[in-house]
């Protein structure tokens, strides 16, 4: 962890142990000695409100170089203060000597969120949370650096601080900007400059990885502490998207997804039992009207209100789909076909049946009867002037 990242810990701790005296304050009045003979020392219940806190930000990542798709930081500060909050209330009710009280303890949560706010806004205008950052070195070609060049905003390296780029032999600097992109030189290795300039990851995006791949050298790095990770890698966690031009299938193989052990499998099945039963739930007034309608129009004629049919699923399995009946019961018949084939609650008109086909066909036959009587007076006209 680096030294802005630490002092950034340091002093939310403290802010988290002055909010309580602070609560105290609000809550009880100024008259400290009083509140200590009354309810005893303030600084144990600070300093336990201050370890949770600064646990709880721990835990939830908040000192981590932010991921795409974990939450922004407002939000997780919130869940590890919802933590804290049961944390606190489990530590309290075994030593109830050192608990605080409700109103003490609500208060002591919000003056250390707005605390923690403060102190994170502060930090990053004199540039301290960039220790948050991992520092990323590239090693590859300058055509794969073109794919770095197109995240220019702050949003798009929030997680990280490209320190530069390693070219791999052979390869030129046509494609980089000079302005933007730095390269290093690596004389003593990858492993050696990785330490020199404080590197946490080590991005590889090399266009053919069969000739120029430096094995050994990447192996010193990951005996250094450095991550290496493959440029598609990188830039899935990064972007959240996969980069179908770079994909290749070694990737899909050795990939951290396409997990499917036994509790995934089970906790994604439980999910869609949980939240089938919920939509259920919410949406069944909806569907008894539904039903009724249905019922209503021409269920008591003997057609039901839903309607079965088999189906092709996965890997070709035969399931059967059943949903609400939006057909009329003779709409495969002929004479149906010419006319109104939907019940009033599937059809998007409300019932309103299409124009029949004989209908269509004398409109047209009339149309096209003015259409012959207007060009025979034309005709007429034409002999009569000449």
């Amino acid at each position: 962890m680096h030294l802005p990242v630490v002092t950034l810990a340091l002093a939310e701790f403290l802010a988290f142990g002055l909010s309580v005296y602070a609560a105290v304050t609000l809550r009880l009045g100024t008259d400290h000695e009083a509140i200590v003979a009354e309810n005893g020392a303030v600084w144990p219940r600070a300093l336990i409100f201050g370890c949770s806190m600064s646990v709880c930000f721990l835990a939830l990542g908040l000192y981590h170089p932010p991921a795409r798709g974990h939450g922004g930081p407002g939000l997780r500060m919130v869940i590890a203060s919802v933590v804290a909050t049961a944390v606190l209330a489990t530590l309290f009710y075994a030593l109830p000597q050192v608990r605080l009280g409700r109103g003490v303890l609500l208060g002591a949560l919000a003056i250390s969120l707005l605390a923690a706010v403060a102190a994170r806004v502060i930090a990053s205008r004199v540039g301290a949370l960039e220790g948050i950052k991992r520092r990323v070195l590239v090693y590859g070609s300058s055509a794969q650096m073109a794919t770095f060049n197109r995240m220019r905003r702050r949003s798009d390296r929030a997680g990280y601080n490209l320190v530069g780029m390693v070219l791999s032999p052979g390869d030129t600097p046509d494609l980089l900007d000079p302005l933007n992109d730095r390269v290093y030189e690596a004389p003593e290795g990858l492993g050696a400059l990785c330490v020199k300039l404080d590197i946490d990851e080590l991005v590889v995006a090399l266009q053919d990885r069969r000739q120029t791949l430096p094995i050994k050298e990447l192996l010193q790095c990951r005996l250094a502490g450095v991550s290496v990770l493959e440029f598609i890698t990188f830039m899935e966690r990064e972007t959240g998207r996969i980069q179908l031009d770079l994909l290749n299938p070694s990737w899909i193989i050795f990939g951290q997804g396409f997990r499917r052990d036994g509790v995934r499998l089970f906790t994604s099945r439980a999910l869609d039992f949980i939240a089938s039963g919920l939509l259920l739930v919410i949406t069944s007034p909806i569907m008894l009207l539904t039903m009724l309608a249905i019922w209503l129009e021409d269920g008591r004629k003997g057609g039901g209100v839903f309607y079965r049919q088999a189906r092709v699923g996965y890997e070709g399995r035969i399931f059967h789909l059943t949903k609400f009946r939006s057909m009329r019961l003779d709409a495969e018949d002929p004479p149906a076909r010419n006319g109104r084939r939907k019940t009033t609650p599937g059809h998007p008109d409300r019932g309103v049946p299409p124009p029949a086909p004989h209908r269509r066909a004398a409109a047209a036959a009339q149309r096209d009867g003015r259409a012959h009587g207007i060009r025979r007076a034309a005709s007429r006209a034409a002999r009569i002037r000449r």
